[in-house]
């Protein structure tokens, strides 16, 4: 969800997990506000797939600066997909 330049993000449980996905709070969106439906992706660089377990590891790691850093490495680095 975008209101102003506010990002906000749920998962279809209602948890906010805004903060475990700092990579996604600039998206280009030529709006004031909006919702948007999709999922949070993590595509194998080698092979161009999405990597479904990959994406479940991220969303279990609890610290940030554990994501951070592995990020860093690009190995949890998540796209937003809309379907």
């Amino acid at each position: 969800m975008k209101d102003g330049d506010s990002i906000k993000l749920w998962t279809r449980h209602e948890n906010d997990v805004t903060q475990k996905y700092p990579e996604l709070h600039t998206p280009s969106l030529n709006c004031t506000s909006c919702i948007l439906d999709g999922e949070v992706a993590y595509i194998d660089p080698a092979t161009g797939m999405i990597d479904f377990e990959s994406v479940m590891e991220r969303f279990r790691m609890t610290k940030l600066p554990t994501y951070r850093t592995e990020r860093s490495g690009s190995r949890f680095n998540t796209s937003f997909l809309m379907c």
